[in-house]
């Protein structure tokens, strides 16, 4: 697949619409795209397309991306028992910013058990990076991500926190009420708020050596002791050391395509489909959250996007991703979309767009795009050729709607429990943000 017939697709990020990707920087935080559910993959099998597409080499590994759920570890109650603190807020922080100044620091929650340590690999197996976790009797969790150059992240986790995903707003972090650190902070998903701590010597080692940790975001504060972090941060960066070394045997890599959602793409008629793995490429070059190739020529990917009914219906957004997308043409862009179609879970529109490039050949895009109706998620699956491939794409993509609709208008106790965003585009769960 030649680099120009990504362009198009890789232009999705320019759309103005909440929690678009951006690439970490020392200090800031990770982000992939929400849904990041973007951008995290099942930790186990299931039904995986056949085949596989390396990725391109020499693509440097990004740093650590967001878990699309609370961690796996001991989880705490679904809901904080009496007296229990219900921070962060489950509201968006730009509403919480609106109360004022943050309330008093709490008590410091107290460690539930042990710190676990453990490695996380690339969906092509390779290191990514190492994770430290606890659970706190505040019914949150503290994580500690080390990335293979030992920048850190920290990440504030809450099973079914609700937190809107791609919002940003400044957080705090205070050691002792001493060492402080003015961070950028997100919410990165649904259950988690996050920021890094990049190279910062002096804060890693004061977590390691401190009391407590306090977390400041507008309207609302909790506090962690930091019982056990000496020892922590010292096999933190030791598990990176010794990943990197080949001295520790690493995990199982997760599917390049989400179970479930090979299996729509199976229905779909794609089944001789090969996934690419994307989760080593840099957030602005990916050409969705998860992507695949049909033959040697047509490239298919799905793209997700949180809205809000701010945002608008699915006509609006779809014109606007569409435009968007006709501003990284170098030629002439002639788009065509159909008219929206309004179902029992979704609201779904096709369409398609050619791209006369200037330096020579037309693209062909064929497009699949919905709203949900439970969670306002916007999805785009996008089958991209040269014209001497459109009739591939747009079989492709006709294959897909098919099965969206028939999955759409199933009414949603048909479908079992939602599956976890980011698994599955189900017309009444769509998956996340990676």
């Amino acid at each position: 697949m030649s680099r120009s017939t990504l362009r198009i697709l890789a232009a999705g990020t320019a759309i103005a619409l909440a929690g678009a990707a951006h690439a970490q920087s020392s200090g800031s935080p990770a982000a992939g795209t929400v849904p990041p559910s973007q951008q995290t993959q099942p930790q186990a099998g299931g039904l995986i397309l056949p085949g596989a597409v390396a990725p391109a080499p020499g693509v440097a590994a990004p740093v650590a991306q967001p878990p699309a759920q609370a961690p796996a570890a001991a989880r705490p109650p679904a809901a904080p028992q009496a007296g229990q603190q219900q921070t962060p807020r489950q509201a968006a922080p730009a509403a919480a910013a609106a109360q004022g100044a943050p309330k008093a620091p709490p008590k410091p929650a107290a460690p539930r058990a042990d710190w676990e340590i453990a490695p996380q690999v690339f969906s092509d197996g390779s290191f990514k990076l190492c994770a430290a976790e606890n659970s706190f009797d505040n019914g949150l969790f503290l994580i500690f991500m080390a990335s293979p150059e030992k920048h850190l992240n920290v990440m504030i986790a809450k099973q079914g926190g609700g937190f809107p995903p791609g919002q940003r707003f400044p957080i705090t972090l205070k050691i002792d009420g001493k060492l402080e650190r003015q961070r950028a902070g997100m919410t990165a998903s649904p259950e988690v708020i996050m920021t890094g701590v990049g190279n910062d010597q002096e804060f890693i080692k004061g977590i390691g050596t401190g009391s407590s940790l306090t977390v400041e975001i507008p309207g609302d504060v909790t506090a962690f002791q930091l019982k056990g972090t000496s020892k922590m941060t010292a096999d933190l960066m030791a598990c990176v050391d010794k990943a990197k070394a080949g001295q520790i045997q690493l995990p199982a890599p997760p599917p390049a395509i989400p179970p479930q959602l090979a299996n729509i793409l199976v229905q779909a008629g794609l089944r001789d489909a090969r996934a690419i793995p994307v989760d080593k490429l840099p957030p602005d070059q990916r050409p969705g959250n998860f992507a695949w190739q049909i033959g040697e020529k047509v490239l298919g990917s799905v793209r997700y996007f949180p809205t809000t009914a701010e945002t608008g219906d699915l006509a609006k957004i779809s014109k606007e991703f569409v435009d968007a997308l006709g501003k990284s043409c170098t030629g002439t862009f002639t788009p065509a979309l159909k008219d929206v179609e309004t179902l029992q879970q979704v609201a779904l529109r096709t369409g398609s767009a050619t791209c006369a490039q200037k330096e020579g050949g037309t693209v062909h895009l064929s497009m699949v795009m919905y709203r949900s109706n439970a969670d306002g998620t916007f999805a785009v699956f996008s089958h991209e050729a040269m014209e001497a491939e459109k009739a591939k794409a747009e079989e492709a993509s006709t294959g897909i709607a098919k099965v969206l609709r028939e999955l759409a208008n199933k009414p949603p106790q048909q479908q079992g429990q939602a599956p976890a965003k980011g698994q599955q585009p189900p017309a009444a769960a769509a998956p996340k943000k990676q």
